[in-house]
């Protein structure tokens, strides 16, 4: 019987070590961390739009770009509060309500630094 390949085996070498989400010893951790890094992902989408909107003119670029800030300011603190185990004192170590509000109100901060059609941002999600 062949054994499956160890996790080291796939690791992205263009990854730092330290920084891959897997650096952890904790299995649930690690995957923790791995989901957490794929919602963040979904983020860069809402980036392109925010520019997009941008270049269309539906917003200024001085809200556009402190919508981006705020975006990166709050996935770093998540990221840090993940790997430095400070979830693990909660009740709910994947942080899920925490990301669930900080996501709605990134989009709802995106739908209020609209210049125009402000009213309609929200209803796409119906």
């Amino acid at each position: 019987m062949v054994n499956a390949p160890s996790r080291v085996e796939f690791r992205d070498p263009s990854i730092p070590a330290t920084l891959s989400p897997a650096a952890t010893s904790d299995a649930q951790q690690a995957v923790r961390i791995r989901r957490f890094v794929m919602a963040s992902a979904s983020y860069v989408t809402g980036l392109a739009l925010k520019l997009f909107a941008y270049g269309l003119g539906f917003v200024q670029l001085r809200p556009a770009l402190a919508i981006i800030g705020l975006v990166f300011v709050v996935n770093a603190a998540v990221y840090l509060f993940f790997r430095t185990r400070l979830n693990l004192r909660l009740a709910d170590p994947s942080l899920t309500w925490l990301q669930i509000v900080l996501a709605t109100s990134m989009v709802m901060a995106s739908a209020f630094a609209l210049d125009q059609d402000r009213a309609a941002a929200p209803s796409f999600t119906r």
